[in-house]
């Protein structure tokens, strides 16, 4: 996973998007297994953040009469959430995992 920054997420919401983590690959020297428990846990709150903004925006989008806009972003809010499920059923396959 390389470095990269959040200018090509192409946000055009007023919103500042504030990342509470930094984008970069962990450890070389961190045994493979602990490395996919960390990136698979960053992935999974990085999703999170993105659903409740999709619902924000969706809510909005109703507000201002485009209720189909707002059934399409929630279901993309939706279909993220399943991401994370799947991320999460990933992570118990991970070795070694706290349990």
């Amino acid at each position: 996973m390389s470095h990269h920054d959040h200018s090509d997420h192409h946000h055009t919401d007023p919103h500042h998007h504030h990342h509470d983590h930094e984008h970069h690959e962990p450890s070389a020297e961190m045994p493979f297994s602990e490395k996919m428990a960390k990136l698979l846990q960053h992935w999974i709150k990085h999703n999170s953040d993105h659903a409740v903004t999709y619902q924000e925006w969706a809510a909005k989008s109703r507000e201002n009469g485009l209720s189909d806009l707002a059934e399409r972003i929630e279901q993309i809010a939706e279909m993220t959430q399943q991401i994370n499920e799947k991320l999460s059923q990933a992570q118990n396959l991970v070795p070694g995992k706290p349990v």
